[in-house]
């Protein structure tokens, strides 16, 4: 795991590598020494290089430090959804990060799983049999893609890998089945870590 395989559409966010996790700060005094808020409606996206695959299908989001209103979205979406935004690669950030709702799930083709709510999107909607679960810090929000198909795939969202719901994939481009994270925060830090495994299974941790 590497940095650059990371591509960010803010300057907020900062990336390192620490053994098997990828550690991101966003706010409270990342690169440009900024902070990002709420109320600007922003969001601060990253997303990985390498798509999730039928070997490595399962990636997860410990919430590390997540003060006052900060919401953590993770999910799956296609290099567009940062194209769109004005995407940077890492080592070049833009300073236009992404509306709040150009966030995964909040987009066609994509899903995502919010921590401050719970909810459960694909394609802009969270209407299903399972609404999801809630996470705080301390908590893990998970992805895995349970099924890869041609015209619409499965994936499982679940919290400190306990399955709480699924979403259907409508993108049919399977090498564009990039993890993604969004972050809107408080006017304070937030940090997550970032890890990839074949499986949701702790072992493999």
């Amino acid at each position: 795991m590497h940095t650059s395989y990371i591509r960010t559409n803010s300057s907020e966010v900062n990336v390192r590598v620490e053994r098997s996790k990828m550690v991101v700060r966003v706010g409270g005094g990342g690169k440009s020494g900024g902070v990002c808020g709420i109320g600007g409606g922003k969001a601060h996206l990253i997303q990985f290089q390498r798509p999730l695959t039928p070997e490595l299908r399962f990636f997860f989001v410990e919430l590390v430090k997540t003060p006052g209103k900060s919401n953590v979205i993770v999910g799956v979406a296609p290099p567009s959804i940062l194209q769109e935004s004005g995407e940077k690669n890492n080592n070049n950030h833009s300073n236009a990060s992404a509306d709040q709702n150009h966030v995964p799930g909040r987009v066609q083709d994509t899903i995502g799983y919010e921590s401050r709510t719970g909810l459960m999107y694909f394609n802009n909607k969270c209407k299903a049999n399972m609404m999801g679960q809630r996470c705080a810090q301390g908590d893990c929000l998970g992805v895995e893609m349970e099924v890869f198909e041609a015209e619409m795939s499965v994936a499982i969202f679940s919290r400190n890998f306990r399955p709480v719901g699924t979403r259907f994939l409508t993108l049919r481009h399977h090498d564009q089945f990039l993890p993604t994270v969004a972050v809107l925060c408080d006017n304070q830090e937030v940090r997550v870590h970032v890890c990839i495994y074949a499986s949701k299974s702790r072992e493999n941790k």
